[in-house]
């Protein structure tokens, strides 16, 4: 090959290289964007992107831009309306309301679901589904209140079909995912904890939210009013990665521990009645019942009054069945799961004084609990007897044996009248290197 020709061939492909170079990087901003075969909205489709999806443009055709993606390895055209100089961030669409509550106009549940898969984010999009794709009549009819009032013949059967997007959301959590850092249980400082209650203390009788996310119920705060925690220092439980409360769900156990969740769809929507109001159609778009397990066992480590620690393992599953009646179960809400399976060389804690997800095995079968009790003396208020504390017990938990409480576990006695007083609230802080965080709290309910 001569010179000349060998130079003619570096030239282009410096060219080329060039060219390459040169190309702006974009991001889709829809969530679901088709990608056509030639500039024109009846064009084929060659492949959909979802929201952040990295492309290079190629050219504009009028309002079509030409683009190729390396994830899929895809070239065609989308609208350059649904381009964007910047990836969408989900900060800024990811909450239905920003501070103060105030409605967020960038908000997108579809979107969400693609940047941080989850069934909460896929039963939002069903919902955001149901509002844009049926008409108000029909919204109407699947409300409740119609079937009773307007309707005397049988209930209309709920008008649903498939949509491409939710097909492939509902086969990405099939396939399984780890849920998003963002469902991992939000743990509160006792620092921020007591300045909030303290914060509050002309409301009482009332939940307070943390910042974290966390609910303290009214009567948790009136003993965290009351009791203190002495200051930690560090012990077992290193960083916030190694437990879970006992409260943690599904997802919540999906991110904590890195373990993959996956769904089936039981069934699609249907009527339901409940016992306190009209008939309504339950549902998200077409999925009714269903249910999300985990792929592998979660580890339970149950601690017993009398410092017996048993180690369980259980396999977590979220079902949720429209057909299932309202129930009310009186008592503790906390209580260990029936199917979890004892570890062998454990001692069998029938009656937990707490329990929580470990990620690890904790070897330890035995542990050292000091109890004191703080005898209160108060006037039952009558609207609010419930959070008349006679005595609080608070029991320190040494889990390795080294004289530092590895958790805290505080117990309600409420007056209940002339019947005496009973153990109305439970309240679980661990200690997590160095520092009290609220872990878990738990009340007695009762049915009415």
């Amino acid at each position: 090959m001569n010179r000349s020709v060998l130079a003619a061939t570096a030239v282009a492909i410096a060219l080329s290289i060039g060219h390459a170079r040169a190309a702006e990087i974009l991001w889709i901003q829809g969530s679901w964007v088709n990608l056509r075969a030639e500039a024109a909205a009846n064009s084929t489709i060659v492949d959909r992107l979802i929201v952040n999806t990295e492309v290079a443009l190629l050219s504009k055709q009028g309002n079509w831009c030409e683009v190729t993606a390396k994830t899929p390895e895809v070239r065609g055209f989308v609208a350059c309306a649904l381009l964007g100089t910047q990836a969408v961030s989900l900060a800024e669409v990811g909450s239905p309301t920003m501070a103060e509550d105030k409605a967020n106009p960038h908000y997108s549940a579809q979107r969400s679901f693609w940047l941080a898969p989850s069934m909460r984010r896929l039963l939002e999009a069903g919902e955001n589904f149901w509002s844009a794709m049926l008409t108000q009549e029909q919204q109407e009819k699947e409300r409740p209140g119609w079937f009773s009032v307007a309707y005397s013949g049988n209930q209309p059967a709920p008008v649903r079909y498939a949509i491409p997007e939710f097909e492939a959301m509902k086969n990405v959590m099939k396939v399984g995912i780890v849920a998003a850092p963002e469902r991992r249980p939000m743990l509160t400082r006792w620092s921020e904890l007591k300045q909030r209650v303290d914060a509050s203390v002309d409301v009482q009788y009332a939940s307070i939210q943390l910042s974290g996310g966390q609910w303290v119920p009214d009567e948790v705060a009136s003993m965290v009013r009351i009791a203190r925690l002495n200051p930690a220092r560090p012990s077992f439980f290193k960083h916030q990665g190694e437990l879970a409360p006992a409260v943690s769900d599904v997802e919540a156990l999906s991110a904590q521990f890195g373990i993959v969740e996956r769904l089936k769809v039981l069934s699609g929507p249907k009527w339901v009645h409940p016992r306190h109001n009209d008939p309504f159609v339950e549902g998200s778009w077409d999925v009714g019942s269903f249910e999300v397990t985990l792929d592998k066992p979660v580890l339970e480590y149950a601690i017993g009054r009398r410092g017996l620690a048993e180690l369980r393992e259980a396999v977590i599953s979220w079902k949720f069945d429209v057909n299932a009646e309202e129930s009310c179960s009186e008592g503790f809400n906390l209580k260990p799961r029936a199917m979890a399976r004892s570890l062998s060389g454990y001692p069998r804690v029938k009656h937990p004084l707490a329990w929580l997800h470990v990620a690890e095995p904790i070897p330890f079968k035995k542990v050292q609990i000091t109890t004191a009790a703080r005898k209160l003396v108060t006037q039952p208020n009558e609207q609010h007897g419930r959070n008349a504390f006679t005595t609080i017990f608070m029991h320190d938990v040494d889990v390795e044996g080294d004289g530092v409480p590895d958790l805290a576990v505080w117990e309600g006695m409420l007056r209940e009248g002339s019947g005496g007083d009973m153990l109305g609230v439970r309240v679980v802080f661990a200690n997590i290197g160095g520092e009290w965080f609220l872990l878990d709290s738990d009340y007695f309910a009762e049915c009415s």
